[in-house]
C-alpha cells in the first residue's frame, strides 16, 4: 500500500462479519505484498468485484507467478490471454 495508514475491510459472511487488514494482514491472508494484491485479484478473478480472471488460474497459481518481482510476468506460456 502506498499509505501505511490505509486498512482493507474484508467481509467474511454477509455484512456483519468482517476483518480489518493492514499490510501485514494482507501478506498473512494472501501470501503476497499488499501492493501486488490488485494483480493477484486480476489473475485469479474476483466475482464480488466483477473481475473475470485468467481461465485456469486460481489463488495458488496467481500467488506463485513471479513471487520475487515487483511486476507480474506470464509464467506459463499455455495461458490464453
Amino acid at each position: 500500500m502506498e499509505d501505511p495508514y490505509v486498512k482493507v475491510l474484508y467481509n467474511r459472511r454477509g455484512v456483519s462479519d468482517y476483518s480489518l487488514y493492514d499490510e501485514a494482514g494482507i501478506y498473512e491472508r494472501c501470501g503476497i505484498e499488499s501492493n501486488r494484491y490488485p494483480l493477484l485479484a486480476a489473475l485469479r478473478g474476483d466475482t464480488s468485484d466483477n473481475l473475470p480472471g485468467v481461465p485456469g488460474v486460481g489463488e495458488k497459481t496467481a500467488q506463485n507467478c513471479s513471487p520475487s518481482t515487483e511486476t507480474w510476468t506470464i509464467c506459463t506460456p499455455t495461458w490464453a490471454i
